[in-house]
């Protein structure tokens, strides 16, 4: 089977998540500017910011693990729906952990989610890994190493959870911080690569162009 059917279910469920997470939000009574100050309305705005956030880097980091393969085999299915199913949880567990952040159930339920969606991630990129090239897989695997680090963060979130209910909110705003500066800190890395890379092969093509004159 080739990606594009996996690729076009996935990216419709994250589609289908964050309209469900916009009709969450609650509108304001009336029209007053003190309504934004309102507890309620505050409480709702983190929960769909937060959830935006984390499904939004899920689905940057599944659009990075598939990128690399054309067809997909059965064990990829299903790794792809377990990753997929716990993701479907986020916006669930995120009202509740914001409505209740002093319930210690919330928040270690909360901080399970999201771990499990982290291990399902691994494991998909884990098996994808196999069938790409040894450039694309030492790629994955460095990712993967990343997200062992994002686990073990969540764990001691979740933790922590049973003593303080808000350290699993905590500890994933804490990998969110470091997902998003290591991201951007290897983005600029192939930026350079690339700047490089074409550099010297604009300067190739000119010491050719000397010898033929």
């Amino acid at each position: 089977m080739t990606k594009n059917r996996l690729e076009n279910f996935s990216d419709g469920v994250f589609s289908i998540l964050i309209t469900i997470m916009v009709l969450q939000l609650r509108q304001p009574v009336t029209g007053n500017w003190n309504e934004l100050l309102r507890p309620e309305f505050i409480d709702t705005l983190i929960a769909y910011g937060l959830s935006f956030m984390l499904i939004g880097s899920f689905w940057i980091s599944h659009h990075q693990i598939m990128a690399n393969i054309s067809n997909v085999d059965r064990t990829i299915l299903s790794q792809n729906l377990r990753a997929i199913f716990s993701i479907t949880m986020v916006p669930f567990v995120t009202e509740w952990h914001s409505n209740f952040s002093h319930s210690k159930a919330a928040g270690v339920v909360y901080g399970f989610i999201y771990l499990w969606s982290l291990y399902s991630l691994y494991n998909l990129a884990g098996h994808v890994s196999k069938l790409v090239d040894d450039e694309h897989q030492l790629q994955i695997r460095a990712y993967n190493k990343t997200r062992l680090r994002m686990m073990a963060i969540a764990l001691m979130g979740t933790g922590l959870s049973f003593i303080y209910p808000s350290a699993s909110s905590w500890s994933v705003l804490v990998i969110w911080i470091f997902w998003t500066s290591l991201a951007s800190s290897r983005w600029r890395e192939k930026k350079a690569a690339s700047r490089i890379k074409k550099n010297e092969q604009a300067h190739l093509s000119q010491q050719g162009d000397n010898e033929n004159d």
